[in-house]
Order: structure tokens, then C-alpha cells, then sequence
């Protein structure tokens, strides 16, 4: 899905769900169950985004945050979760089982 509008949401991504964000977008996943589900940018990054992945169980699920962006992942009890982290973003992790790569 690519998301133009103000806000984008996925109550429930079971495998391979992807949402591409607009520059400025908010854009959800809700639960992440079995895996393969991603939140990315898409277009020229002139404003702030927040992307969200806030139930990641399933593992193997993943955000790429831009610079300038607000990137959050919740409860990640199977691991496997991960955050790739542009320099001048902000990105949270609420669970030990998630990562955050720096790019």
C-alpha cells in the first residue's frame, strides 16, 4: 500500500505487508504476526514521517526510517524486529527483543 494521505493503517499484517509512507505521513502496522511485513518512505524526503510497527510477535518485521523521521516498534517477544536508523531520526524500540541498525 503507499500511503498519500494523512494517516495509513494495517490493524493486522500476517506476511509480506508493505506500506510505503509519504514525506510527512503517519503510517501503521498494527500486529506483525507471522513476518515479512515492512513501513519504508517513498518519495522525496522533505518532512517528518512516523511509522509504526506496534505489535511485532511474529518477528522478521521491519521499518526503515529517514532522516527527520519518528520510527517506533512495540512488543517484539520473537525477535527478529528491526529498525534501520538514518542518521537524524528518531527511533524507539520498546521491547529488547527488537533492533536498531544504524545506517
Amino acid at each position: 500500500m503507499e500511503c498519500d494521505g494523512p494517516r495509513c493503517e494495517l490493524d493486522k499484517c500476517q506476511a509480506g505487508c508493505t506500506i510505503g509512507c509519504d514525506r510527512g505521513r503517519t503510517c501503521q502496522i498494527g500486529e506483525c504476526t507471522d513476518g515479512g511485513c515492512h513501513v519504508g518512505p517513498i518519495g522525496t524526503r522533505a518532512e517528518h514521517s512516523t511509522l509504526v510497527i506496534a505489535d511485532c510477535r511474529g518477528g522478521d518485521c521491519s521499518i526503515e526510517c529517514a532522516a527527520g523521521d519518528t520510527c517506533t516498534i512495540g512488543a517484539c517477544d520473537g525477535g527478529g524486529c528491526i529498525i534501520s536508523c538514518a542518521e537524524g531520526a528518531t527511533c524507539n524500540r520498546k521491547d529488547a527483543g527488537c533492533s536498531v541498525v544504524t545506517l
